[in-house]
Formats: structure tokens, C-alpha cells, sequence
């Protein structure tokens, strides 16, 4: 009964990840992605892309490499005065690994692992604390880490991912230690961030630490796919616990999804919306609505 139950469940309907991740592929021809996403909030009545994505990586005979920009195209905060939009286009990462045997070293602009960034709602849940395009985010969503350039090595292979990395940004040193299980059946993906509170000290006790464990997976009952994720996050500084579920309905390229956010210190805010997909999975069109009031209306690009 128990390999019954566990034979509906797969990974193949998760959304992936194509900016942070490296592709694993043997395309001898350099390869284009992108993701981004515009919105219209009507809580600010505001118009605003919120983050965009463009990177190109090629698989060479014997090594890898990548190159990613990032930008966003803010309108503004309505209270606010303020003056014209500069040109906000920049690198975000560039980065080479070498591979031998599953255990892999590489050298990035973004060498700090991110949080968990599968979601099945038109916003995400994991936000840029410096991006102006993102001023409107809720207090329930989880800032990532620090974006610093340095360097990750450890071992991949099709069922798991295993790295350690560590970068310098402005005095920070900021770590971070990834080990995920790439199951038929599930996803585990487990991420902890060490940093140090004080970027002019380097004590021990001004070193601290934000920890997150999620599990996915999805259901093929056909005609319907279930889309499922469970994560728990701590943040030590702050001593304080989240958590977040998400669940969703799909049906041919009409997707319903819920999300459920919930701090020791703000309780749940949960947020619902629907996707529509066009051009095979490469641009939805949807809406999300929270208790908190928040309502947006946009279109996303991942591919």
C-alpha cells in the first residue's frame, strides 16, 4: 500500500530554476534564459517590473561558464517624491566550474546559495532587499541572502546536491552550506546562511545564522497535476520561526494555487491567485490576492 500511495507522487511538474542553478547539459551551443516579472499592484496603483533576468551559459569540453544581468524597472512609492529612474541594468553574476567525477568547484559573482525559489503563485515568496522594484513587499516574504562574489565547490549528481560556499561582500563574509535530495518522488532542499552582524569585527559571537528546510513534490491525477511544498525557516539573530505552504491545482495551462505564510511574531498572512500559460511554459499571465490587502495583476517570463 505504502509504494502504491508513493508511486503518484513526482518531481517532474516542479517549477525549476534556470538563473541560479547551472544546467546540466551537453548543448555544445551557448544557451539563453531568462525570468521576470511585471506587475500591476492595484493596493498602490502602481505599475512596476519588479526584477528581470537575462543569463547566457555555454557547456564547454571540459568546464562551464555563465554570465547573468539583472534589472528592474521601478514607477515609484505614491508618498514619495522622487527623482528620474537611473539606469539599473548590472551584472548580477559571472561564474566558471570546473567538473570532475560529481565534485565540481566554481568561482561566481553570486556565490551565496539562494532560498528555496519554487513557487506556484505569480509573485514570489523569497524578495531583494535593495531592489526598488520589490518596494511594496509584504513583511510575511523572506529576504535572500546578501548577493557576494566568491567561491562553491562540493558534489552533484541527478539525486542530490551537496555544496559549501563562502563570499565577501563589504566586510561581510558571508557562508552558506546547501545538501538537497533530488528524489523521483520529492524534493528535499535544506540551506543554511552564516554571516557575521558586525561587518567590522569578525568575533565569534557576531557571527550568526538563518537556517530553511523545504520539501515538493507534485501528483499526476490525471487530468489534474497537485503541486505540493512544505518549508520551515529560522532566523537565530531574531529568534523567530516561518513557515510556508503552498499547494495548487493544475489543469492543461490553468493553474489555482494558495499560499499560506505564517512568523511567531506576525502570524498567517495567506495569498491565493491563478496562472495562465501561454507558449509552453514559458510566459503566465495571472492574479494573487492576500488577507493582508495586498492585490497584484502581471505576466512572468521563465525559461
Amino acid at each position: 500500500m505504502f509504494f502504491l500511495l508513493l508511486s503518484l507522487f513526482t518531481t517532474s511538474y516542479l517549477p525549476q530554476d534556470t538563473i541560479h542553478n547551472v544546467s546540466e547539459t551537453t548543448n555544445s551551443l551557448p544557451m539563453l534564459h531568462s525570468s521576470g516579472l511585471f506587475t500591476y499592484g492595484a493596493h498602490t496603483n502602481t505599475f512596476h517590473l519588479r526584477y528581470a533576468y537575462l543569463k547566457v551559459e555555454h557547456q564547454m569540453p571540459s568546464w562551464q561558464w555563465w554570465i547573468t544581468l539583472r534589472g528592474y524597472a521601478d514607477t515609484h512609492i505614491p508618498e514619495t517624491n522622487y527623482g528620474y529612474i537611473l539606469n539599473n541594468l548590472s551584472l548580477y553574476d559571472y561564474g566558471i566550474e570546473k567538473e570532475k567525477w560529481g565534485f565540481f568547484v566554481s568561482f561566481r559573482g553570486a556565490a551565496i546559495p539562494r532560498w528555496n525559489t519554487q513557487s506556484f503563485l505569480l509573485v514570489p515568496f523569497a524578495v531583494r532587499k535593495d531592489n526598488p522594484g520589490e518596494f511594496d513587499r509584504s513583511a510575511w516574504y523572506l529576504e535572500e541572502p546578501v548577493n557576494a562574489s566568491g567561491i562553491r565547490l562540493g558534489w552533484k549528481s541527478t539525486w542530490g546536491y551537496f555544496s559549501y560556499s563562502q563570499g565577501d561582500y563589504r566586510h561581510l563574509i558571508p557562508m552558506g552550506i546547501t545538501a538537497h535530495l533530488f528524489l523521483p518522488w520529492i524534493q528535499w532542499r535544506n540551506t543554511l546562511i552564516i554571516y557575521n552582524g558586525e561587518p567590522e569585527t569578525y568575533a565569534l559571537s557576531d557571527y550568526h545564522f538563518q537556517g530553511q528546510t523545504s520539501l515538493s513534490s507534485s501528483m499526476d491525477l490525471t487530468p489534474i497535476r497537485v503541486l505540493l511544498l512544505g518549508e520551515g525557516t529560522y532566523q537565530q539573530r531574531s529568534q523567530r520561526i516561518g513557515i510556508r505552504l503552498e499547494q495548487a491545482l493544475r489543469w492543461k495551462n490553468f493553474q489555482i494555487g494558495c499560499r499560506q505564510i505564517w512568523w511567531e511574531n506576525l502570524g498567517w498572512n495567506i495569498e491565493t491567485g491563478v496562472l495562465v500559460w501561454i507558449g509552453k511554459d514559458t510566459l503566465s499571465l495571472g492574479f494573487q490576492f492576500s488577507t493582508e490587502g495586498r492585490s497584484y495583476f502581471g505576466a512572468k517570463v521563465d525559461f
